[in-house]
């Protein structure tokens, strides 16, 4: 049989799933090479088991004894395994192994431009005195044990995700020195921490910053909240896209009438923790209306948001949203708004937005 054209090896090893590529890899030279460099793009591991443990272990072992082979093709890390996690006869702990592995791959790690650190991983304290030249996107759900220095070490930072365990957290984390200057999205779980930040970043002709995701949970937060939004509205012309959730988004976004951010064109609708959606929903749409009175797209923020075609009526019943043709929701789909002034579900799934990771954090 003739040996099929790279050019054409590449083409359909592009259509194939992560398991299909692993059996590909094994018919022949040509798709063990290409198949390698996707193989190893994406590393994602979510699970709390013995069995992910070892397979870490295996991951991180191969990626230091392939430092020039294997290790450059990793661009995107997504780790959220439970560091403490006992396993195997007299339940060994099996944390110090792999916090050790992690210590030493992430180093060789030359083309990382993607790091996700999940709420069980407890490896913050890990990344204290590493850098990554190539990190772009950062993400961390125990932001409150990160070294402050961290950010300061990662200057071209574009995304950059800070949560935390509860609120007592919201104290602890504090970055004082100069952060990434590029940033393009960030999300916090703190008003008062995203107004610090903010005012530490350019602005004006000089920001860079286009979207905001904020999680509210004290009421407190709220006069803090306020001159948040004055400082989007005054200084932050380049935010398009907000997202306010949490279990006190409803108060904020339906008890704030003195400041309207005009610029912004995409907000969430927060339906993550409402007992009685159906009650709450037409108060908050009317808030996100009044915060955000050119808004032409929303996002539905639900795990299992009531009926699709419910929201869309419900939508276009709300004084100040006339102005919003498209409505996203969690899984891709979407409805649009037609010349007949009323919503109808598009074809295609909507793909061009990130979900908020850990809203829960």
């Amino acid at each position: 049989m003739r040996r099929l054209p790279v050019e054409l090896q590449a083409e359909i090893v592009q259509y194939l799933d992560p398991r299909e590529l692993a059996t590909v890899s094994t018919t022949a030279k040509g798709f063990q090479q290409l198949v390698t460099r996707l193989l190893y793009r994406h590393i994602v591991f979510h699970a709390r088991s013995a069995k992910v443990h070892l397979q870490l272990e295996r991951l991180f072992i191969t990626l230091i004894s392939h430092v020039d082979d294997i290790a450059p093709f990793v661009q995107h890390l997504d780790l959220d395994w439970d560091a403490g996690f006992s396993t195997g006869r007299g339940r060994r702990q099996r944390k110090a192994p792999l916090a050790s592995l992690l210590t030493h791959t992430l180093p060789h790690l030359k083309s990382l431009t993607y790091l996700a650190v999940g709420p069980r991983s407890n490896m913050a304290k890990i990344l204290d005195l590493l850098t990554i030249p190539t990190l772009r996107e950062f993400h961390c759900a125990a932001a409150g044990a990160l070294d402050n220095g961290f950010l300061s070490h990662h200057p071209y930072l574009a995304r950059l995700s800070l949560c935390t365990h509860s609120s007592a957290d919201h104290v602890i984390f504090s970055f004082l020195g100069r952060l990434p200057q590029g940033l393009e999205y960030l999300r916090l779980s703190s008003a008062t921490r995203a107004l610090d930040m903010m005012g530490r970043l350019p602005q004006g002709r000089e920001a860079k910053l286009t979207r905001l995701d904020l999680r509210v949970i004290n009421w407190w937060d709220r006069p803090d909240f306020l001159e948040l939004l004055q400082l989007l509205r005054e200084s932050f012309f380049t935010v398009s896209c907000i997202n306010v959730f949490g279990p006190w988004a409803k108060d904020f976004l339906t008890h704030t009438s003195t400041v309207t951010v005009g610029h912004v064109t995409r907000a969430g609708v927060p339906c993550f923790e409402l007992r009685n959606i159906e009650y709450q929903l037409p108060e908050i749409l009317v808030g996100v209306a009044r915060l955000f009175p050119n808004v032409r797209t929303l996002d539905i923020l639900a795990d299992r948001p009531f009926s699709y075609r419910d929201i869309a009526r419900l939508v276009q019943a709300t004084d100040g949203l006339q102005r919003v043709d498209r409505i996203v929701f969690p899984d891709g789909k979407a409805y649009s708004r037609t010349d007949a002034d009323d919503f109808e579900p598009l074809a295609t799934r909507v793909e061009d937005y990130s979900h908020i990771l850990w809203p829960g954090f």
